[in-house]
């Protein structure tokens, strides 16, 4: 243990004890000889006993020592002392207590975290699973203990999140196969989006990452993907998306050896960290974590698509439902027209004779019912609306006798950060007076993000 953390723990140590709650004839006999004693607070804590305290202790004297090597003493002698009061709970005797010591504890914090995921997750290999895991994924002993955990996990307490994602992914896998064979991408590739996304069409990460092939913006628009604020966003248009998802992942394989290197680079995304992975032949998942090449998250990626892989390959879902209009879209049953001014899906709706709910199912990357303003276009103004086979020669006979062809039928927005009413007056082209007045003449200074407003 590195000196300083030693004589800042001694202190801490000797306080635990001096608050202790005193001990009396009455309970002292319930204190387990050699224990160390923290006292009793009130403390939604208090009611962890055995592994699950000592595994949290765990975790809050590991905290000590990160605080106390980036220098805030105040927050790592409050790891401390709720590790150490934890640990009192666990009723272990003081000659397993050698963990406080970090020396010699770094080597079992490998296994406390398994046992931590373990209880956490209700999951527990056993020996057998393990080496069936180890034989069947050599890519490193650790790495088939976590597909061999993510599996398990999969078939219960996660089932439901599986099966569902499931059932949508096998409507998308003809498609994605005959994108992956035309285009000679690696065919691991397919079971990367439902552990992207779960098949979640709208899906979104906490980082910003959007659709079935979880793009960043940026990346979104290097890759080909049109992208015009709340309006159109082509990372939720699944068939566009997934288009472009193929061409990142053939030019990442360019750059590996091993196409779960690429994979892993899609992943995180990190110019920094692909130039490092460039340096393996081979995805090592052992290596790798030795080496702290990857984010832990990255690391557990790859394991989390190969426990997909293997569970869905045999699992068989009976009679598994299909969306209808999704259906059309991923077998190219549908017609395109091509807009030239901005245009509610309500006129074009009426247009088909089909509801308005329909024409978005589908158009998924329109955010509103229309197409965008013609003031956030540069150059041509030219949008692509996919609607039913066989209706393009009665859209653009009827739609050329319609005069106008925008009609905003006001609705509600959601207020994100930095929104101001100003801007929101603009992009729904109502005036900002309107705007405040169908709010109750809301204060501009003082927007929540989250909340909606009335469009009028």
């Amino acid at each position: 243990m590195k000196k300083g953390l030693l004589f800042l723990l001694v202190p801490f140590l000797i306080g635990g004890c001096a608050t202790s709650e005193k001990i009396t004839k009455e309970n002292k006999d319930n204190l387990e000889k050699g224990t160390i004693y923290a006292g009793a607070y009130s403390d939604p804590m208090d009611s962890l006993k055995g592994d699950k305290a000592y595994i949290k202790a765990k975790e809050f004297l590991e905290n000590a020592q990160r605080f106390y090597e980036e220098g805030n003493r105040d927050s790592s002698k409050m790891y401390f002392e709720k590790g150490t009061k934890l640990l009192s709970q666990s009723n272990l005797s003081s000659e397993d207590h050698n963990f406080i010591d970090f020396r010699e504890s770094i080597n079992n914090l490998e296994q406390y975290k398994k046992q931590k995921e373990a209880i956490e997750n209700g999951i527990q290999l056993s020996k057998e699973e393990i080496e069936v895991a180890e034989k069947k994924f050599p890519m490193g002993e650790k790495f088939a203990e976590k597909v061999a955990h993510y599996e398990k996990l999969f078939e219960t307490k996660k089932k439901e999140w599986f099966l569902n994602s499931l059932e949508r992914f096998l409507q998308y896998e003809p498609f994605i196969d005959s994108i992956l064979n035309e285009e000679k991408a690696p065919s691991l590739t397919k079971y990367m989006y439902p552990i992207e996304s779960a098949m979640d069409l709208f899906a979104k990460s906490r980082v910003g990452a959007k659709g079935i092939a979880q793009f960043m913006e940026q990346t979104g628009k290097l890759w080909g993907l049109r992208i015009l604020g709340l309006w159109y966003d082509e990372r939720l248009d699944p068939l566009k998306a997934i288009l472009a998802s193929v061409d990142y992942i053939n030019y990442l394989s360019s750059d590996f050896v091993d196409s779960n290197l690429a994979i892993a680079s899609y992943n995180c995304g990190e110019s920094r960290i692909i130039n490092q992975l460039k340096r393996f032949n081979s995805f090592n998942f052992d290596e790798l974590l030795e080496k702290k090449v990857l984010p832990e998250e990255t690391l557990n990626h790859i394991p989390l698509i190969y426990a997909y892989k293997d569970l869905s390959e045999r699992t068989v879902l009976e009679n598994p439902k299909k969306n209808p209009i999704l259906e059309n879209l991923l077998t190219n049953n549908f017609d395109t027209v091509t807009i030239k001014k901005q245009t509610s899906f309500k006129v074009i709706a009426k247009i088909l004779g089909i509801s308005k709910e329909e024409l978005k199912s589908y158009n998924p990357a329109y955010g509103f019912d229309a197409t965008p303003p013609e003031r956030m276009v540069e150059g041509e103004y030219s949008f692509e609306v996919r609607i039913p086979k066989g209706t393009k020669e009665k859209f653009y006979e009827k739609f050329a006798n319609v005069k106008e062809k925008y009609e905003f039928e006001g609705g509600s927005y959601t207020i994100k950060n930095g929104d101001t009413l100003a801007e929101i007056a603009h992009i729904f082209k109502v005036s900002l007076y309107e705007l405040k007045k169908a709010n109750g003449f809301i204060d501009p200074k003082k927007l929540i993000p989250g909340r909606k407003i009335i469009i009028p």
